[in-house]
């Protein structure tokens, strides 16, 4: 068994990773496994001859940050699309996600 010990948070910082945990544990994983994160997708189109195109991306934690950025800055983008992407094989952010959602006894949304 690990050793148990106690890390002091101002209220602000453990207001936010409570807030965090619960909207981590009740959020639609879209089928996606653990770690996961929200993207937002807009294609730009390049000042060129080939009207070439890019992709930019913008990353959230969760789609309730990800759909807020876009309804408060949909004025900035062109049709831009939420969706979720897997962490592939990143066992740092894999662990920390687990210990964020660990925080609330709150059974996670499959």
């Amino acid at each position: 068994m690990s050793k148990k010990i106690t890390i002091e948070l101002s209220q602000v910082d453990y207001d936010f990773l409570h807030n965090l945990s619960t909207e981590l544990n009740k959020q639609d994983n879209r089928a996606t496994t653990d770690p996961y994160f929200y993207q937002v997708k807009e294609e730009k189109e390049l000042p060129t001859v080939s009207r070439q195109t890019i992709d930019i991306y913008r990353t959230f934690l969760t789609e309730k940050a990800c759909k807020k950025h876009i309804s408060e800055n949909k004025h900035h983008y062109n049709k831009p699309v939420d969706y979720i992407e897997y962490f592939f094989k990143n066992p740092e952010l894999e662990h920390l996600i687990k210990i964020i959602k660990s925080l609330t006894n709150e059974t996670p949304s499959k």
